[in-house]
């Protein structure tokens, strides 16, 4: 498994915003992350498009107690563009996941 890294602008660095661990990008989140207006999660515009560059074509997200996994186009196509202050991010609604 390997850290996947993207510069964030408004830190001025790179971070660490998931894993990358075969053909899937693992994202762990905590409930706070859970966005009720969407009734899903964000992931930042810049690491889905990191996520296209290396040909990554799955996502998992891990929450506490329950697993999430979509496909890259999935999120690009169905996902709703949206910023809440912490940069422009698409959420996708945890319906349009399979859930592990």
């Amino acid at each position: 498994m390997s850290k996947l890294k993207v510069y964030d602008p408004k830190k001025g660095r790179e971070v660490t915003v998931g894993e990358i661990q075969g053909t899937s990008f693992i994202k762990r989140v905590s409930s706070n992350h859970y966005m009720r207006k969407y009734n899903g999660y964000g992931i930042d515009i810049f690491v889905l498009e990191k996520l296209k560059q290396l040909k990554i074509p799955y996502i998992m997200i891990k929450a506490s107690s329950v697993e999430y996994f979509v496909e890259l186009n999935v999120w690009l196509e169905e996902g709703t563009l949206d910023d809440f202050g912490h940069g422009k991010q698409i959420f996708l609604p945890v319906v349009r996941m399979k859930r592990k």
